[in-house]
């Protein structure tokens, strides 16, 4: 699930045990973050929701002044169209401190990039942008609601050449997940959902940050991935709900 690549340490996601997209989410997109002086922070995954603004994580945006999107559903290869923007990340964002407390004192993950120009209908018809939930939509959801993620990050564990690392990336893979539950200490903000591939549920993993949570077979966006606990990937991990009353306020504030 995890973030910006290089942009931090702890971990987000991309889709793991999931399958290539296609042509099914062509509003998903990926994003690289660079600072003032053109370097490159990271990358992650985000959604068109108007022809101009792209949402995303807040770790995504954080300390980026600049983001350059890509549309395709291979951007290495063969992106169909490259977009430039200003990231915003939400006010009350809060990515972990103290550092002690790890992960689980991550607040306000959310960010959006303001694009230069609309993206032509013809990358990104009306009718496939991310559509932002009703608030409070996700406390509607039954447990174990089905959900779809989708997202630009790694997908696949190298073992046998040292130390297992992450490959593949940068090709927008869809899978679906489980909704385990928002009643705990983070439910106002987070839900935890399941990654279990031996149950055909897919996760996140680096890379994957930013990307939508859809409500299954829809383009209504709950949630955006945010991290998990594991390097490994596995097991739970968690998105930033989109569908509480302050955040969608700030989102609306960058659509006209």
């Amino acid at each position: 699930m995890l973030l910006a690549t290089s942009l931090f340490s702890f971990n987000s996601a991309a889709i793991t045990h999931g399958e290539p997209d296609g042509d099914d989410h062509p509003a998903v997109c990926a994003i690289a973050a660079f600072d003032e002086n053109g370097s490159h922070l990271g990358f992650g995954s985000g959604t068109l929701i108007a022809p101009d603004v792209v949402l995303t994580a807040g770790h995504v945006t954080a300390l980026a002044y600049m983001a350059k999107v890509y549309f395709g559903e291979d951007v290495i290869n063969n992106p169909i169209y490259v977009a430039y923007g200003a990231p915003h990340s939400y006010p009350g964002l809060v990515l972990y401190d103290p550092p002690p407390a790890g992960l689980f004192s991550m607040h306000g993950d959310v960010g959006v990039v303001v694009l230069a120009s609309p993206v032509p209908s013809t990358v990104v018809a009306p009718s496939e942008y991310g559509m932002l939930p009703s608030e409070d939509m996700v406390e509607t959801l039954e447990k174990k609601a089905m959900l779809d993620i989708v997202g630009y990050g790694m997908q696949e564990m190298v073992k046998g050449e040292g130390k297992p690392y992450w490959d593949g990336y940068l090709t927008r893979y869809a899978s679906t997940c489980e909704l385990i539950n928002t009643n705990y200490v983070l439910g106002d903000e987070f839900m935890k959902l399941s990654s279990n591939p031996s149950k055909g549920k897919g996760g996140t993993s680096f890379g994957d940050s930013g990307g939508p949570v859809y409500i299954e077979d829809t383009n209504t966006i709950v949630g955006i991935t945010s991290f998990g606990p594991s390097y490994w990937c596995t097991s739970a991990w968690y998105a930033f709900r989109v569908d509480t009353g302050p955040v969608l306020e700030w989102i609306y504030q960058f659509i006209a």
